[in-house]
């Protein structure tokens, strides 16, 4: 089993009480790529930023590890895309779909695979060089709003410090901890939704060709695998619920979906070590009020493919970009009502490419007349693919 090394470790850059001793223009709940990129962004374009996370830094964490052309186009944009390809990234090319032996391989352009371990500690890492604050191992919950600022509750190792934010942005991820104890935020999920797991493994030098994302369909869900940097295998697996109630193994069921869908992986994956996640499929409701903004996964997530979760984020991190200023400059009431319009037309829009593909997936019948339908008309494809990919 692969493991997350600890070296590196990223520091706080300075000590909990001393995050009280001013006005922040932006509090940032979450340091994952989303809260990573906004807080370079709003830092380089000066605001004064503190980015928080309940984690420490470098981790691993349950994901595809796949960044879309979409991704990758923001990444070059803010001249990041050299230190991930510094990094380790993989150039993927192909996406191939596997379902009761019979496949087809879909062409992918400018696509790259970089665990999150690393591309985590890579952001977080430019938004401390840009000039952001940081400050890890701290849980946050939100305290009162006034007519200049929001309060965030931090408790790190044990003692509670209330800090004040002229804007709040909530990027905290899959489970958002604080929106749910948060009364003027709703987060539903899914009936019909997947459980995530995901493991990693380090395979012998040419064991794997790098830069095909392989997804195998079965019964009880679906199964992507990428090689990501050092020759290491990334596994991430959407698993419907009512398989998990008989108390197999995740191991056991991602080697039964593979088994089903004919696809052959070098590892034994029924020995490695998975973990879970929440459900995946969900909506948070509003997502943005009072001098509070949410982004990323934390604002709604459908089940993604090819990096298009990825995409969203750090879409949502550029775009937040000169709404937040309006709001730190001159509390413009306006912020909440922009935000939450841009959230409709630019993230829930192209979600809904995701939930169809869902609804396809998990019903391995339709998901092999679609192989079928696209080994001969392969073209069909490629205005989906164009769409969520779109830079």
């Amino acid at each position: 089993m692969a493991t997350v090394s600890l070296e590196n470790h990223i520091s706080a850059t300075l000590e909990s009480q001393d995050t009280a001793q001013k006005l922040w223009d932006v509090v940032i709940i979450g340091a994952g790529p989303t809260g990573s990129l906004a807080a370079r962004q709003l830092t380089l374009a000066g605001a004064d930023v503190l980015l928080v996370d309940r984690q420490s830094f470098p981790r691993w964490k349950v994901c595809g590890c796949c960044l879309n052309a979409r991704a990758v186009s923001i990444l070059e944009q803010t001249e990041l895309l050299e230190e991930v390809y510094a990094a380790g990234a993989v150039p993927l090319t192909e996406f191939q779909l596997r379902i009761n032996g019979h496949s087809v391989t879909l062409p992918l352009s400018n696509s790259l695979s970089l665990s999150r371990t690393q591309l985590d500690a890579l952001l977080i890492r430019s938004a401390i060089s840009a000039g952001s604050n940081f400050l890890p191992e701290a849980e946050a919950r939100l305290g009162s709003c006034t007519s200049e600022y929001q309060e965030v509750v931090l408790t790190r190792h044990t003692i509670p410090t209330t800090i004040r934010g002229k804007i709040v942005l909530v990027c905290e991820g899959l489970n958002p901890r604080l929106l749910n104890r948060t009364p003027e935020f709703s987060n539903s999920v899914d009936k019909h939704s997947c459980i995530g797991a995901g493991a990693v493994v380090a395979l012998k030098p040419g064991t794997l060709e790098a830069g095909t994302i392989f997804m195998a369909v079965g019964r009880a869900g679906y199964v992507g695998a990428v090689l990501i940097e050092e020759e290491t295998l990334n596994l991430a697996a959407a698993i419907l619920p009512d398989f998990l109630k008989e108390g197999r193994p995740l191991g056991t069921i991602v080697h039964q979906i593979l088994q089903e869908a004919g696809c052959t992986l070098p590892v034994d994956v029924e020995r490695l070590n998975w973990q879970g996640t929440a459900r995946l499929t969900r909506k948070t409701s509003p997502v943005a009020d009072d001098r509070i903004l949410v982004l990323g996964d934390a604002s709604g997530y459908v089940e993604p493919f090819t990096g298009e979760g990825m995409g969203w984020g750090l879409s949502s991190a550029i775009a937040c970009v000169p709404i937040v200023l309006d709001g730190v400059k001159d509390g413009n009431q306006s912020v909440v009502e922009n935000w939450i319009q841009y959230h409709q037309h630019h993230i829930q829009n192209r979600q809904r490419w995701c939930r169809r593909c869902a609804f396809v997936l998990k019903r391995p019948r339709l998901a092999r007349g679609l192989i079928h339908v696209l080994k001969y008309c392969p073209w069909i494809a490629t205005p989906v693919i164009r769409h969520l990919n779109q830079p």
